[in-house]
């Protein structure tokens, strides 16, 4: 059995998720983790990784995270690093970051950075009024508070950016701008302005992204 398991680990059988699996139950049965680098060439590191994104892939299955996903999830190995990052998260937490890791094609650091983002969400009750526990909201939210925060007028412009470039924000904040402007025009006239309104939003003004209103 044992040596099956070694053969499997050394010649790279199954998904990363079957692999990391036997890493476990090996090192249930006391093999080190250097003993399992000589068999099978997997940093100390790595099966650290793929056991723990294993658990986080389990606890998916438990959440009836949809097919679609998990067999994204389970056929590339790169979702391995990603998954080990949502560890932080909780059972439903987890479903919605790993939808949108799929979704967006996140990797290792963006899923760090979404993971840190929705833990920030639930913690920090300051600006999130507005802001869904959606993962994009969250990650809009996380880039608006730095942006509010820096002296850098060069960074909060490239934060109010980043805070941009998840979902629907352009959209919301190109409709907040044409309440603001008074304007009848479409949201296309108005999207070459969308960085000198965040500016001006960032030097007092509130933006409610999900209700899309001003204060």
């Amino acid at each position: 059995m044992v040596e099956s398991m070694m053969e499997s680990l050394r010649n790279g059988m199954g998904s990363w998720h079957t692999r990391a699996k036997t890493i476990w139950e090996l090192q249930q049965m006391g093999f080190t983790a250097g003993q399992l680098y000589d068999v099978a060439l997997v940093t100390a590191h790595l099966q650290t990784a793929m056991v723990v994104a294993s658990k986080v892939y389990d606890s998916l299955v438990l959440a009836q995270a949809s097919s679609e996903l998990l067999s994204a999830l389970e056929s590339n190995e790169m979702h391995v690093c990603s998954l080990y990052e949502l560890r932080i998260l909780s059972s439903k937490q987890r479903k919605a970051a790993a939808e949108y890791v799929v979704e967006k094609g996140l990797d290792t650091k963006g899923a760090e950075e979404l993971a840190r983002a929705i833990k920030q969400h639930e913690r920090r009750a300051e600006l999130r009024e507005g802001f869904s526990p959606l993962p994009g909201d969250c990650l809009a939210l996380m880039h608006y508070r730095a942006a509010k925060e820096s002296s850098q007028a060069d960074e909060k412009q490239s934060l109010a950016q980043r805070a941009l470039e998840n979902d629907m924000r352009i959209a919301r904040l190109c409709n907040c701008h044409r309440k603001v402007a008074n304007s009848p025009g479409s949201l296309e006239q108005h999207k070459h302005n969308t960085i000198g309104f965040i500016q001006h939003c960032l030097s007092g003004t509130k933006v409610y992204y999900s209700y899309v209103k001003v204060s």
